[in-house]
């Protein structure tokens, strides 16, 4: 149930405009990196400042400390996967041992396939961060 409450508010959350962010939680406009970030972004990052998520902006360049923000910030949608497919992880060695983690159905339907690259440049997020 708190997922789903969580889940609720982020979706409503994004779909406000802008103009009416201003109105419900007037801020000041923030400034990280020497740009300014937009409307909604500095709300959801004083929003989650609140709630106990603390985001280390002052090291934006810092590498390991990106990582570990996320690390802290990933909310699980599902605190317990769904057992709808079986899990198989890999490294790919000679790529500086980048996680590989393959999804299978139990119930394969079709004959196709799909392949998902998270994003991040393999410098943010991995596949613990996307699992769910």
């Amino acid at each position: 149930m708190r997922y789903f409450f969580i889940n609720l508010v982020l979706s409503i959350f994004f779909i406000l405009p802008d103009w009416l962010l201003k109105i419900i939680w007037p801020l000041k406009r923030q400034k990280i990196r020497n740009e300014y970030l937009d409307y909604q972004a500095a709300t959801f990052i004083k929003i989650i400042d609140i709630f106990g998520y603390k985001i280390d902006t002052e090291n934006f360049t810092n590498t390991e400390r990106l990582r570990a923000n996320l690390s802290r910030l990933k909310i699980k949608i599902n605190e317990k996967t769904p057992n709808k497919y079986s899990v198989k992880n890999y490294s790919l060695d000679h790529a500086d041992n980048v996680s590989v983690r393959e999804y299978t159905p139990n119930k394969i339907l079709s004959d196709k396939s799909m392949l998902y690259f998270h994003g991040g440049g393999y410098v943010l997020g991995s596949v613990e961060t996307h699992h769910n």
